[in-house]
């Protein structure tokens, strides 16, 4: 269990990459207060939360739902590992169904134009299908069949560019075995581009965050 400092640090982080994705106070106040009262405290005028969970990861939908990802099992009382999608109210969207969800922690939520959503991070299971790190939903939060992507480490952050290509981040060194030094791209189909960072490129020499 953390510390209240350590938490703080960690909550401090949280809002401002909430702030960073187009979340105002007021969409992330809700966010937060899915935590039980009794684990609520007060900083800086915004209710955070004392508890040993992280939400490690935001992204807002241009309908205005907001996914949240990071080490939770449950969620406004809702079974939702480590992934989950909230209302504008902060209600859990139960129309978002993950199933047995991540394994471990989502570290990274990223949303598509076709309004697909790829998530990495430690896990190696999502809804109780092999997904080695990273994986992507369909809107409904349903597991993506077509995307089977096995990375050897953590991935900690994602980008989708304009083109569709994504790109991660992390701890990573291979991507279906082939090296890639922490640092990857995928087609929009989920295929590795093997024109980034090819040989003689040998990407980042520590973690990509």
């Amino acid at each position: 269990v953390q510390g209240p400092d350590a938490w703080l640090q960690d909550q401090e982080a949280f809002l401002k990459h909430a702030e960073r994705n187009g979340l105002g106070e007021r969409q992330t106040r809700h966010t937060l207060q899915s935590v039980p009262p009794e684990r609520r405290v007060r900083r800086g005028g915004v209710v955070v939360a004392r508890t040993e969970v992280r939400l490690s990861a935001l992204a807002l939908q241009q309908d205005g739902r907001i996914l949240v990802g990071g080490s939770f099992t449950t969620f406004n009382g809702d079974d939702r590992a480590g992934i989950v999608r909230l209302h504008t109210n902060g209600l859990t969207d139960l129309s978002f169904t993950v199933g047995a969800g991540a394994n471990a922690t989502v570290y990274a939520v990223a949303l598509q134009d076709d309004g697909k959503i790829v998530i990495g991070g430690e896990f190696t299971a999502v809804q109780g299908q092999p997904r080695f790190r990273i994986a992507r939903l369909l809107r409904n939060g349903a597991l993506d069949s077509t995307f089977n992507t096995v990375m050897d480490a953590a991935v900690r952050t994602l980008l989708v560019q304009a083109d569709g290509g994504i790109v991660a981040g992390g701890s990573f060194t291979t991507v279906n075995s082939v090296s890639r030094n922490r640092l990857a791209r995928f087609n929009p189909d989920g295929t590795l581009d093997a024109g980034f960072l090819a040989s003689p490129l040998s990407g980042a020499d520590n973690v990509v965050l």
